[in-house]
């Protein structure tokens, strides 16, 4: 985990933010860039979710909708 938090601070993506209440963690934030680039990724993925469900109809997407609900459901149990 720390190679990939200290590749993403090097891309200027993340930060280390001090934790004033433990020297044993660092929380991490988001960078201006870093949001950015989340922002591009959140609407790329929207997108390749809509081409993806294009084939589908209106009810095939509300039983997906169902179906998948209740997967996840089962997962939380």
């Amino acid at each position: 985990m720390t190679h990939r938090i200290d590749r993403l601070e090097a891309a200027d993506l993340i930060e280390r933010v001090p934790d004033p209440s433990s020297r044993r963690t660092s929380p991490v934030a988001l960078t201006e860039q870093g949001r950015l680039q989340a922002e591009t990724l959140a609407r790329s993925l929207a997108e390749v979710d809509e081409d993806a469900l294009r084939v589908l109809s209106e009810a095939e997407r509300d039983q997906l909708d169902k179906l998948l609900a209740k997967l996840l459901e089962g997962l939380d149990a």
